[in-house]
């Protein structure tokens, strides 16, 4: 089994290419999903039922405020396919975070918790870049991404701090320039990857 990459926040992501906010995500701007920060994100346990119209707003007003950006996209994903089962899509994310939890809990160290999620997700679960059609608007919906296991860099991070929140791990989106990551955080210490 191939191992992921493990990097400290110094070192700087390795992924190739850009995000493009001209895409589903269009009605926050860049710059919310951009400006997710540890303390803001809000880990733990999601409510089942969230008003889109609710989140929105909150977005708007702070673009840190406590959502749960998964709900977000897939509510917003439902917006291109009328009568998507958003519940279907949580319950997906919450299986696979139920899977990993004893994992993450297992594990002693900040990087082990971001290893045993990282190899969960992208080496057992098969998720991964579209390196083959990047600009492929499937990539953007969660929902698609969640059925084909392919995405964008920001939707495999929504995948995996949506799954890692929910099985306990603080984990959140980060934009750097040119690149979108997911960071994990226990107190002061934190592991881009």
């Amino acid at each position: 089994n191939p191992k992921p990459e493990i990097r400290n926040e110094d070192e700087g992501p390795t992924p190739k290419g850009r995000n493009d906010p001209r895409g589903p995500f269009r009605p926050f701007g860049f710059r919310a999903w951009s400006s997710f920060r540890i303390s803001g994100f809000g880990f733990g346990a999601y409510p089942s039922f969230m008003d889109l119209d609710v989140a929105l707003r909150r977005l708007a007003a702070d673009p840190t405020a406590r959502v749960d950006v998964a709900a977000v996209c897939l509510h917003l994903s439902a917006d291109e396919s009328p009568g998507l089962n958003v519940a279907a899509y949580r319950n997906t994310l919450a299986a696979l975070a139920d899977a990993v939890r004893p994992r993450i809990q297992a594990a002693d160290t900040l990087p082990g918790k971001v290893a045993a999620l990282a190899t969960f997700l992208f080496a057992e679960q098969g998720f991964a870049g579209n390196a083959d059609d990047y600009y492929d608007p499937r990539n953007s919906y969660l929902c698609d991404v969640l059925d084909r296991k392919l995405g964008l860099p920001i939707t495999l991070s929504i995948v995996a701090a949506a799954v890692g929140t929910r099985a306990g791990l603080a984990v959140a989106g980060v934009g750097l320039p040119g690149h979108f990551v997911a960071k994990a955080a226990v107190g002061s210490q934190q592991v881009l990857f």
